[in-house]
Order: C-alpha cells, then structure tokens, then sequence
C-alpha cells in the first residue's frame, strides 16, 4: 500500500507539472513545496469521496479548502506563526491562541457546509465493514502521533520553539529505519537529500529577494511612505483601507510563498493599519489570512488545480466550488479585525462567548442557504426553497457580524425560523 500511495504521488507530481503548475507560471520544484498537503492526503481523500457519491469538483474543492486551512490551524500551524511572534516582539503561544478561534469557525462552516451537502443529495459514510480498524491503524503508525505530541510540547512548553520541527523531522527519520517496511534504501536517501536541498534553495532565493525589498523599503523610509500613500487613498476611512489592504495582500499572494508575501505586506500596509487603531494581532492575522487565499480563489487557485488534477475535474470549476465551501474565510479577516473578541483580546469573557455563539450559529445559517439544507425544514427546492436559502443566509450575516444590534435581531429571526422548523419537523418524519 505504502509503494502504491508513494508511485501515485509521484505519477501526480509530474502531471501536476506538466498541465496545472506550467498553466500558473509556477515551477513544479516551488509547488512541491507549496501544496504538497493536498497531493499526499487528497490522493486518499478524494477518490473516497467520489466513491461515496461527491460530486468531483466537490471533492477536489473540500480538500482544497482543508489543506489551505492547515497554515491557519493550531497548535503547529505554518512557519508565518514564528515570524509573526517575532514582528510582535511576542510568544509563539501567544499567536497561536489569537489564531485559534477564526481556524476552529473556519473549519466548523467546512464541516457543516459537507454535513447540509451530503444531506442534501442522500450521501452516507463508508460501511462499517470497510472502516480501517483503530487498534491497527495505531499500531502501524503510533509514532506519528508521538512525534506530533512531542512537537507541540517543545513549541510551547521549552526554550527551542524555532528549532522543534528539525528535531521532529530528525527523530521520525530514525524511527522511519526500525521498521523494514519504511526503511529507507540508498537512492532514498540520495532523493530525500536532493528533494529537501531543491526547496531550501527555493525558498532562500524567495526570502532573499524579499528581505532586499523589505531592506530597500525600510532602510528609504518608502515603507511608511506606502503607508502614508494608502491612508490617503482610503481617505482615513478604516474600512476603506481594509478593502485596500487585503485586495494588495491577495495580489502578492498570487505565486509566492505565505511566508513572502506576508513579509512584504506586514512591512509596508501593517503601519497603516494600527495608524487607524486596529489591534496588531488582528491585523497581523489578516494580512496573513488574505495573503494565502489566492490558493483556493480563481484565476490563480493552486490548490484547486492541484486537487482537481486528482479528481480529474475541471480546476477552475473546483475554484469556484472551493470558494462557496470556504465562503468564510473571506469575512472572518474582517471581522476579528472590527472585534477582537475573535482572537480572545475581548474585554469580557461574557463577551467573547457571546460573539463565539452568535459566530457558530450564524455560519450554520450560512450553510443551510448555501447548500440548501436545513433542520426540520429538509431540502430547499425552487421556488419557496431558495427565498428560504436566501433567508438564511441574510439571518446568518446578521448574526456573524460582530454587532449588538444585528446580533439582536438575527437571535430574534433564527429564533423564530427555528420554531416554524420544529413545528414542520413534527408533522412529517424529520429527512436525515
């Protein structure tokens, strides 16, 4: 099974190479590096979605969104969380806790945006027959998770944070040679070296031209002339200069690193940002978030065309799929931006559960009209079904923006909309 996954991948790379990357103007040798998440785990995830009834570009654009949501995703997240920790001058742990909420409702819309879908189209799971057994599933790999542990606890708990993954990396390799199964040969090794040596020497050759620029920007004192330059364009108006600053961290993301992009960016359009009063955790994390959505957004999507290589679907169709299931992602940035109690910097503890609860059942409203599918009430078909879905998600908005107000009032629709859906449930079997 381990030499059959490995040729896949590899039969997937060169494919990769071949129609999505050189289509995008990115080398292969770069995109190895970028999205190799969603070609390891999607050529196992996608062909078992599609065997259960998803629809390929569905499967393609889960995974897509999955994958891209790993950098944004506690306690490991992506090498952006060190270099944040030391744009603030704070605590790895610090940025990780600020990170966690938005990457958990990020995930949970994913989640129930699949549960609504496959609702919707009268899809279940695999038989319970064709279920991997825990006990060997852990025996065969029960030093991953140890590895996994041990790399969280040296991130957090000790003084080697930054060095924690090489130590990782270093320990699996070993126990990698106890087995005879995952040993590795001699060409193994010799390809290990050169694979690793090729990345490095990209991502150096990245970092460099962007520490010149970041150098030649601050060292001019262009960089807080750009940001001069944006507050007037914006006309001081704070969300105007966010709709600036996430349209500039978007562009740059097309191609490069989130690494790169996000030097650049937190360099020159950050300054700007806390001039008008925003936190600087949140506005860190939004430069962050919006320099990597460029993966699963149309035209450029990497990751869409990665997945929809494997789903044998088209990448852009798997774009646009990718950015309904994702949907999310695009407004959380703005929000904890406007209410840090999103990042737990809040005021209150009261406070922040409230926002976190008013944030969960509004994405769930979100789903419902996104998907068409909704507790009590079923399928929403024509017709009355889609001025329901369209319902939904104006209660959602209503609820998930970060407002008195319009939490009152949304509180005041779901509730009633969720009665009427009790009330139908009762007259008729409840569809499941």
């Amino acid at each position: 099974a381990h030499k059959h996954l490995k040729s896949r991948i590899d039969a997937l790379l060169h494919q990769l190479t071949d129609r999505a990357v050189v289509g995008n103007g990115v080398k292969g040798n770069q995109i190895r590096g970028i999205i190799s998440n969603v070609i390891t785990t999607g050529s196992i995830t996608i062909p078992t979605m599609k065997a259960n009834g998803y629809r390929s570009d569905v499967a393609a654009a889960v995974e897509s969104c999955a994958s891209t949501g790993g950098v944004l995703m506690p306690p490991v997240m992506g090498a952006v969380a060190f270099i944040m920790a030391s744009f603030l001058n704070t605590s790895y742990s610090t940025v990780i806790v600020a990170a966690a909420i938005p990457a958990l409702l990020y995930y949970f819309s994913l989640v129930i945006q699949v549960d609504f879908y496959a609702a919707r189209n009268d899809l279940y799971g695999l038989p319970q027959a064709e279920l991997p057994k825990l006990k060997e599933t852990l025996k065969d790999g029960w030093w991953y998770l140890v590895a996994l542990i041990l790399l969280i606890f040296l991130m957090l708990f000790s003084s080697v944070e930054l060095h924690a993954p090489y130590y990782i990396s270093i320990l699996l390799l070993v126990v990698a040679q106890i087995k005879k199964k995952t040993r590795f040969k001699k060409s193994t090794w010799v390809e290990l070296v050169w694979e690793n040596a090729k990345i490095l020497s990209e991502m150096a050759t990245i970092l460099a031209a962007v520490g010149f620029i970041v150098g030649t920007l601050s060292m001019t004192g262009m960089a807080q002339a750009f940001s001069a330059e944006l507050l007037f364009m914006a006309g001081g108006h704070p969300f105007l200069l966010l709709l600036l600053g996430a349209l500039a961290c978007f562009i740059l993301g097309f191609g490069m690193t989130v690494s790169a992009a996000y030097i650049f960016i937190a360099i020159v359009l950050v300054p700007a940002l806390t001039t008008v009063g925003f936190e600087p955790m949140a506005v860190h994390l939004f430069v962050m978030y919006w320099g990597m959505l460029s993966y699963i957004t149309p035209p450029v999507c990497l990751a869409c065309f990665t997945a929809g290589s494997i789903a044998h679907t088209s990448p852009v169709k798997t774009g646009f799929t990718a950015m309904r299931l994702g949907c999310i992602i695009y407004f959380l940035p703005f929000f904890f931006v406007y209410n840090p109690e999103l990042i737990l910097m809040g005021d209150s503890i009261l406070g922040t559960l409230w926002t976190i609860f008013t944030a969960i059942i509004g994405i769930i409203f979100i789903a419902a009209g996104l998907q068409g599918y909704m507790f009590g009430y079923g399928k929403l078909e024509r017709g009355k079904g889609l001025l329901m879905r369209l319902l939904f998600i104006c209660i959602g908005v209503l609820l998930i923006v970060p407002e008195p107000v319009t939490d009152l009032i949304g509180i005041v629709c779901a509730a009633a909309v969720l009665v009427v859906g009790i009330v139908l449930s009762r007259r008729r079997p409840l569809e499941v």
